[in-house]
């Protein structure tokens, strides 16, 4: 009788156990890696790669021409700026490679910006800052996110 109550008891601590892991379970949480950033002004789109140590490379600066920020991705994947690669859904473009920010495993590429009316507002939020800006992670897609002068877009990895 001895034996099946401690085989019990330890069933049920590995399973209290498993259950904790699992509803300590915070949401995503940054990875190290390459940041971009996109930086909208009235007349043109810096886009800075900035590396784990935060040290910064002007990769473009000049003129664009999109209405969303996908767009303004595939513009600059087309003048060899950036690499990006998405595929198609319903609600728009799922990118998994932007840059050297490539998705895999449990990783996935997060988008981040300045713009009120976009951030995220729930309690798995994520902010970055970029020269005293604080970045906040974004409730659409890229697909949905207008690029506005004066905007700041980042886009990391997560792991979820």
């Amino acid at each position: 009788m001895k034996k099946f109550f401690l085989a019990g008891l330890a069933v049920l601590l590995l399973t209290l156990s498993v259950l904790c892991l699992v509803a300590c379970n915070d949401g995503p949480s940054p990875v190290v890696a390459e940041k971009i950033v996109f930086s909208v002004e009235e007349n043109g789109v810096k886009v800075i790669f900035l590396d784990a140590d935060n040290r910064s490379e002007t990769a473009y600066d000049g003129e664009y021409s999109a209405e969303y920020l996908d767009d303004l991705i595939y513009f600059l994947a087309g003048k060899d700026v950036l690499k990006a690669e998405s595929s198609s859904s319903q609600y728009g473009s799922f990118f998994t490679e932007i840059g050297s920010l490539s998705q895999s495993d449990n990783n996935y590429l997060y988008f981040y910006t300045n713009l009120d009316d976009y951030k995220d507002v729930t309690s798995y939020a994520l902010t970055e800052t970029y020269n005293d800006v604080t970045l906040t992670s974004v409730s659409l897609g890229a697909s949905s996110l207008p690029v506005k002068a004066g905007a700041v877009y980042m886009v990391t990895l997560v792991s979820f």
